[in-house]
């Protein structure tokens, strides 16, 4: 655990300071984790107990690395799109690819308000039109692009239906794109602002 508090992109270290920024909020998560106190005493408690996971079963250690490594931000929503929007910008210049793929549903959000902006379209939309309507269809290829995020949040965020459905229309507008018009609309340049 000594090496979470080294990685350069976690908020693991600023939660051991007296002050920190307001986004970083743990006092709901380490409630979760046995009841800990959000305070520095509570947050060693947590690291040794992360250090205890890893050294009690060494044949799960790379997937808990993996894990724990993996789209955790602990913090305010706001907080968390804030730093997604610096990692997009190139604000934290990281030659990391891989793991900044992850960054998971805070960053398909990012990319979800996005891609409404470029289409026109709003979250009532999302609600109201077809399941499986060709621009949600499209944008839910775009964000698989760029994002990791399961078929459950498209079903969920963008209102898709089945998870089998969800798949094999992604899958399909991914090999051979059937609406060239709304991909040219999408993949117009991501905004700085």
């Amino acid at each position: 655990m000594e090496t979470l508090g080294d990685y350069e992109l976690s908020s693991f270290p600023k939660f051991f300071r007296r002050v920190r920024p307001a986004c970083l909020v743990n006092s709901n998560w380490l409630d979760v984790a046995g009841g800990l106190q959000p305070t520095r005493a509570g947050m060693r408690c947590y690291q040794r107990y992360l250090a205890v996971l890893e050294a009690e079963d060494p044949s799960e250690r790379g997937a808990l690395h993996r894990q724990l490594c993996r789209g955790w931000y602990i913090g305010t929503r706001e907080g968390k799109k804030a730093l997604i929007q610096k990692l997009e910008k190139g604000d934290l210049a990281v030659d990391r690819g891989a793991e900044l793929a992850g960054y998971g549903a805070e960053r398909a959000e990012v990319l979800l308000e996005e891609g409404l902006r470029r289409l026109g379209k709003t979250g009532s939309d999302l609600r109201s039109d077809r399941k499986l309507a060709a621009w949600k269809v499209v944008l839910a290829a775009w964000i698989k692009q760029h994002c990791g995020v399961t078929n459950r949040w498209f079903s969920e965020t963008l209102h898709m239906g089945n998870l089998y459905g969800i798949s094999k229309a992604i899958a399909q507008e991914r090999k051979s794109p059937r609406q060239p018009a709304l991909w040219r609309t999408i993949q117009t340049p991501i905004s700085k602002a």
